[in-house]
């Protein structure tokens, strides 16, 4: 992966350095790779303005004045980005893209920053061999920036960072600035070719030379940015729901981040002031969805079953970090539904003793017959008719706005959630002990991933056709990957060592079991490499223009992934219920 961060670097000499004649080869249609700008492959219009559609704001609760001071500071930033906008793409231009993105307010500057970094990928195809002026941390920024869009540079630019012997240049190593902006874009390795061996290598030396440098550094801020850097990388988080750090030390992280010693200008603080109205904004709006979704699941008789998981706030949580955007409301009303049913059905196979009562709910599902469970137990009653009314409901209201009728596509997923469920109940009646890769070949459906991320698509709308619902019912990669990511977690968090059988039916202890082997240190270890690479996969569908889905859905995919971690941290999930939950 260096081979490619450094080939951009040979090409790449500071950002303000190239004429504006080299914008006119994008405009002429280059071509590039088959990872061509994935922009250019989905659906947004390619006007020579790059007009896109603006978020709409709709609020659930009269708080119009908050909504005109939003409205008026998004314009007042937006006024002040285009007057930035120059033909060579300045640093300034990156340093309040990376604000912007780092405070999760980049949806109402889709237009602005589609056109600065129509031009930086433009450069990157346009310049030759130049090994002079590099500057390693605006590299770094360039290239994260760029492929957190969706565009795909190829990794040999990171062979820069590395001296003839092949170890890590000792500028580099010394620069902390540039040690944390290239460990932000190694998170966006893929498994292309030899790109993992590399990028693995140099995110590991610089994540140990980060690590070091916190025994050594005094300021606290600049403590807590690093340590924040490698708890919680960019590319893997939701911004708009962990922005809470950088914003605490936005001005100081500016400075020390990109040596931004301009701190006196007008859109640092106009950006700061739009975050801290977006979130009040966002505070109220998510609040009167968890109350929506409360209510809901009282009228469903949810609470009825008294075993079963009736967590709202939790099932609000999981659609909040899919689709955080300001005008997605709709959309994490009803995949906090899907959401709910995925937990519901799991306790009803966990709390059930009887195989065959288990069998019978399974062959209900599959048959989507009601009449089949009325001499189940009232539980399993209850769940089939609310998931029934639940999925006829949100079918009727895909099929009016978009055409299509997702119900027949869902029951197959149910019926498939459920035959896994009862894989799972069966090995557990019969102690039956199945490999680890037989074992996440199931769990990756048991996660729910693969229904709540069918809602998700048909929500959006965008691509729907038969070979996209061809390819998303046989389980495509960039779903699979986020279930690998979303399993693999949940059972390290599940998994101790002092079960009272020796058994806790996870991952970790099927591993440890084929391995022969006592020490969960080491299976913990094997799963985060299975996660890294679960990781670069997603990163190569996100980019990939061969990909039928929309960068929408893709966009949800990630969304998903980046939200597991935030899900099992105990620090990240209480800020998220401070998001949620009414002042007392």
């Amino acid at each position: 992966m260096v081979k490619a961060i450094l080939m951009a670097a040979t090409i790449f000499p500071t950002i303000s350095t190239i004429t504006m004649a080299i914008g006119t080869k994008l405009r002429n249609g280059n071509s590039m790779t088959k990872y061509s700008n994935q922009l250019r492959c989905d659906d947004i219009p390619q006007s020579p303005a790059l007009l896109l559609d603006r978020p709409v704001i709709k609020l659930h609760s009269p708080i119009s004045t908050k909504e005109n001071e939003l409205e008026h500071q998004v314009q007042k930033i937006r006024g002040l980005m285009k007057r930035k906008a120059s033909d060579y793409v300045e640093m300034e231009e990156l340093v309040m893209i990376d604000a912007v993105q780092r405070l999760g307010l980049e949806d109402y500057f889709e237009e602005e920053i589609i056109f600065v970094l129509e031009r930086l990928y433009a450069k990157f195809y346009s310049l030759q061999d130049v090994d002079h002026g590099l500057n390693y941390h605006e590299l770094a920024l360039s290239f994260r920036l760029l492929r957190h869009q969706g565009y795909y540079l190829t990794a040999d630019i990171f062979e820069k960072l590395k001296d003839k012997d092949g170890k890590l240049k000792e500028e580099v190593g010394k620069d902390l600035k540039s040690l944390l902006s290239i460990f932000e874009c190694c998170q966006l390795e893929t498994v292309e070719e030899d790109e993992e061996e590399i990028c693995g290598e140099v995110k590991d030396i610089i994540g140990q030379l980060l690590e070091t440098s916190m025994n050594t550094i005094e300021e606290e801020q600049k403590a807590r940015l690093i340590d924040n850097t490698l708890r919680n990388p960019c590319h893997k988080n939701v911004a708009r729901l962990s922005a809470s750090p950088f914003l605490q030390d936005f001005s100081f992280s500016l400075e020390f981040l990109h040596d931004f010693s301009n701190l006196k200008d007008p859109w640092i603080y106009e950006v700061q002031e739009l975050a801290r109205i977006d979130f009040d904004i966002a505070r109220m709006n998510y609040r009167t969805e968890l109350h929506q979704i409360s209510k809901w699941g009282k009228e469903l008789n949810l609470e009825d079953m008294n075993f079963a998981r009736i967590e709202p706030l939790k099932w609000c949580m999981w659609s909040l970090g899919v689709f955080p955007g300001p005008n997605m409301s709709q959309h994490r009303l009803e995949l906090a539904k899907a959401v709910s049913f995925i937990y519901i059905i799991d306790d009803i196979f966990d709390s059930h003793d009887s195989y065959h009562q288990l069998h019978q709910f399974t062959q209900a599902i599959h048959r989507w017959e009601y009449g089949d469970v009325e001499q189940l137990p009232k539980s399993m009653k209850v769940c089939f008719k609310a998931l029934q009314d639940t999925t006829h409901d949100f079918s009727s209201k895909i099929k009016r706005k978009f055409g299509w009728d997702p119900q027949p596509y869902l029951q197959k997923l149910w019926a498939e959630q459920l035959r896994c469920y009862l894989v799972e109940a069966k090995w557990r009646f019969t102690k039956y002990s199945p490999s680890p890769e037989e074992y996440l070949n199931n769990a990756i459906i048991t996660s729910g991933t693969h229904v709540v991320l069918a809602h998700a698509f048909f929500l959006l709308g965008h691509g729907i056709n038969n070979n996209s619902l061809h390819d998303f019912i046989n389980l495509p990669s960039i779903v699979s990957s986020t279930a690998t990511i979303l399993r693999l977690w949940n059972d390290t968090g599940i998994h101790t060592d002092k079960t009272p059988d020796g058994s806790d039916h996870s991952y970790i202890d099927y591993y440890m079991k084929e391995e022969k082997t006592r020490s969960s240190k080491s299976a913990r270890h094997h799963i985060n490499g299975v996660i890294s690479e679960a990781w670069n996969c997603l990163n190569r569908e996100y980019m990939s223009s061969d990909c039928v889905f929309s960068r929408d859905f893709k966009l949800a995919c990630l969304n998903l992934a980046r939200m597991v971690p935030i899900m099992y941290n105990n620090h990240q999930r209480c800020h998220l219920h401070f998001l949620l939950m009414k002042n007392k």
